[in-house]
């Protein structure tokens, strides 16, 4: 689900950068019991999760497969019993739910 070495597609140095990138969704990612963070970019709609230890990033990486630019994370949680996130994505056109995991 998450690949590394991506470059970070939500840079947060500049006031403009900021706004675009936006957190879509928490959860435990890498299973350390820690929450990290899923956003996407809202002008390129390039997904990545963050990992976090507290406040801090310790590391950043693409989804992986990236999900269409209509689709947004509605949420994330372990839906079929495997032990990893699982993410729920809404189409912003039609309404319609599926899941990626």
């Amino acid at each position: 689900m998450v690949s590394s070495g991506v470059t970070d597609p939500n840079p947060a140095t500049t006031p403009a950068t900021k706004r675009r990138a936006s957190a879509s969704s928490r959860a435990d990612a890498d299973n350390d019991l820690g929450t990290d963070l899923f956003l996407r970019h809202a002008a390129s709609g390039a997904t990545s999760v963050w990992l976090m230890n507290g406040v801090t990033r310790l590391s950043a990486g693409a989804i992986d497969p990236q999900p269409a630019t209509t689709l947004e994370i509605f949420g994330v949680d372990d839906f079929n019993a495997d032990h990893r996130n699982d993410l729920v994505l809404r189409d912003t056109i039609t309404g319609a739910v599926e899941f990626s995991g």
